[in-house]
């Protein structure tokens, strides 16, 4: 993988059939060094196949320096965009031990936890610096099994590690969904399996398991 032939210290991602504008390096790096923080976050604009362009994901965005856990309370509130591992500047080094999952779908969900755990401060850049194409016949867009089951594993991960950093209130949002779903799967074993994988702990599965899963997820 990519990521682990890197020898620069700054590290983005961006999709094949998306780009990013020319100063977007630049700015996100000049915003780091000024902030002294570990990540920034740019902003997106989506494009589609007519020509029509919206930013309606980030028309809040404003400038700002947030502390990990205020990033936390972004994440654990479901902010769309913010955990996408795209359109994001990282410092290398937060990939030492970060791999990510064989899911075709899902995986910066799965991933991007694991950063931000990393980070002591993020800064928000207000700036246009990344393009993201709205392709409808992409695997965002697709309803397989497997995009339903990376989904929901991608999930239940997002769940479990909010819940190890104490966001308990943000771990079940998150479950919701999970049960959710789960709930789309066909395979009800290999859901049910997954939730037990991810949330393996007598308390998780005191607040979060009992009643929804086996009304909603049963086989």
């Amino acid at each position: 993988m990519a990521v682990d032939i890197a020898t620069a210290p700054f590290i983005m991602f961006v999709d094949s059939d998306d780009y990013i504008s020319q100063s977007a390096a630049a700015s996100m790096l000049a915003r780091m060094q000024k902030d002294e923080s570990d990540l920034v976050f740019g902003k997106h604009i989506s494009f589609h196949d007519d020509g029509t362009c919206d930013d309606t994901y980030c028309k809040w965005m404003k400038n700002a320096v947030l502390s990990k856990k205020e990033a936390f309370h972004r994440l654990e509130n479901k902010e769309t965009f913010w955990f996408g591992t795209w359109g994001k500047l990282y410092k290398a080094e937060f990939f030492a031990d970060v791999v990510f999952p064989p899911l075709i779908c899902g995986e910066d969900t799965w991933v991007f936890p694991l950063i931000l755990e990393q980070c002591d401060k993020v800064s928000i850049l207000n700036q246009d610096v990344y393009y993201y194409y709205q392709r409808q016949d992409s695997i965002v867009h697709s309803h397989s099994e497997r995009k339903k089951k990376d989904d929901l594993e991608a999930t239940l991960h997002m769940t479990a590690r909010l819940w190890e950093n104490g966001y308990e209130k943000g771990a079940q949002r998150w479950y919701q969904l999970a049960v959710h779903r789960g709930y789309h799967l066909k395979n009800k074993m290999e859901a049910r399996r997954l939730f037990k994988q991810y949330l393996n702990t007598d308390s998780q599965r005191k607040l979060m398991w009992p009643q929804d899963l086996k009304t909603k997820v049963k086989g």
